[in-house]
């Protein structure tokens, strides 16, 4: 089994829209509508049988009710700094560099600060673990708490 045909099961169980990508990049054709619907059983089949090796990646609004705060940089100090001005947060995926947070959706717009932390709600997607990453050939993970 892959990550995908292994693990996306278990987030669509949770009620969460996850759908294939390869990499970083989703592999579905207007993957967008999943910020506000949940996939078809037969798209997850057929998500499953085709993309069983791909990433999973989690549409970020209304039906997963998430947004993302990602914080992008490998600075400890930057990482703790900007920490401590968000609320906590029960759901921290750790990638190659810095931290994904995750956070209820209330209708949040997408923002960018700096390039270093960007706030990703509906129409943005984020990796969940275990999903590889690109460039480190290492699993995403989570601290803490899994979604």
């Amino acid at each position: 089994m892959g990550v995908f045909s292994e693990y996306a099961p278990a987030y669509w169980f949770a009620g969460l829209p996850v759908m294939p990508c390869k990499g970083k990049r989703p592999v579905i054709a207007g993957w967008q509508r999943l910020c506000d619907v949940m996939p078809t059983p037969e798209e997850q089949a057929a998500w499953i049988a085709q993309y069983p090796d791909h990433n999973i990646g989690l549409p970020l609004g209304w039906a997963s009710g998430m947004v993302a705060v990602d914080i992008d940089t490998d600075n400890p100090a930057e990482i703790v700094a900007i920490k401590a001005t968000l609320p906590p947060s029960r759901y921290e995926r750790i990638g190659r560099k810095g931290c994904a947070l995750f956070y209820q959706y209330n209708g949040e717009k997408n923002f960018s600060i700096s390039g270093k932390v960007d706030f990703l709600s509906s129409g943005k997607q984020v990796i969940l673990p275990p999903s590889i990453h690109p460039d480190t050939k290492q699993p995403y993970s989570w601290t803490g708490d899994a979604l």
